[in-house]
């Protein structure tokens, strides 16, 4: 894809947030349909290579400053506040007196490419039927596990291991007892690059640190375009649906654009713009 110095001004599919759910979007839409060129934005940047790769893959002593750097517009906090997690910042400024965060003092998240991808423990287990949303299937989450690499027995048994599990199973009778699956496995933590796999080497597709969606672009009701902000150098520029108006033909579904979040703003959660 074309890249000048603001970004490409056409594509197929915007993508805002390089997250786990982002980066799905991405890859599902590459993998259906080849040809899409598509554009995914993050406001933070790239704090590890590939991009996004988990940050536990690091050795120790060079993990403090990727975590640093994702910690997004409110890394730091002031005596009696609440304290992020390591890789994470506040969604707003800590308030010892008070409580901005609509009853969330804790809200976090992490501001870089991978978002908590790049800081998650692989701990993939299914979600209970109570758990599960109505429109998320077997299907669904089989998708999902293979795009993390998920290993049903990440780590050898050992005697103690095996003791515990069956003690766990002689006092849950009933229940579902087994190992943690992980994405990854020993000495390869699974994160948003195991998601994007050589997404990021292919013609058609780009990835953009530190670029920050200002605001959608409406015509009649539907999302036609995107202003975007170079966040090194301030440079703003727009890009539009490559195919505007959007005309199904017989073999095509209609998306649907939904969005999370306020002000359009990355850091807010993961924002999908389909143009086809």
């Amino acid at each position: 894809m074309t890249d000048p110095p603001e970004g490409p001004s056409t594509v197929d599919l915007l993508v805002v947030g390089s997250g786990p759910v982002g980066a799905t979007v991405a890859r599902r839409v590459r993998d259906l349909v080849p040809g899409a060129s598509v554009l995914v934005v993050d406001a933070g940047p790239a704090v590890t290579g590939p991009p996004g790769r988990n940050v536990h893959n690091l050795p120790a002593a060079d993990r403090a400053e990727p975590r640093h750097r994702s910690a997004g517009r409110y890394p730091a906090v002031g005596a009696g506040a609440v304290t992020p997690r390591f890789g994470t910042g506040l969604l707003r400024p800590a308030d010892p007196e008070g409580d901005e965060q609509d009853g969330m003092p804790a809200a976090a998240l992490s501001t870089c490419v991978g978002g908590m991808g790049g800081h998650w423990t692989c701990a993939t287990p299914r979600p209970g039927p109570a758990e599960r949303s109505p429109f998320v299937g077997s299907d669904d989450l089989a998708v999902a596990e293979r795009l993390l690499g998920v290993r049903a027995r990440p780590y050898a048994d050992t005697a103690a291991g095996t003791r515990l599990l069956a003690g766990l199973r002689d006092a849950l009778p009933g229940q579902d007892v087994g190992w943690m699956p992980m994405a990854g496995g020993p000495g390869e933590w699974g994160g948003v690059d195991t998601v994007l796999g050589d997404l990021d080497r292919q013609p058609g597709f780009l990835l953009r640190p530190e670029t920050l969606c200002r605001r959608l672009l409406l015509d009649d009701g539907r999302v036609v375009g995107a202003e975007l902000e170079c966040l090194r150098g301030g440079r703003r520029w727009v890009v539009r649906s490559a195919r505007w108006p959007w005309r199904p033909t017989r073999s095509e579904d209609r998306s649907c654009c939904g969005r999370r979040g306020c002000d359009h703003q990355p850091w807010a959660g993961t924002s999908t713009t389909t143009w086809r």
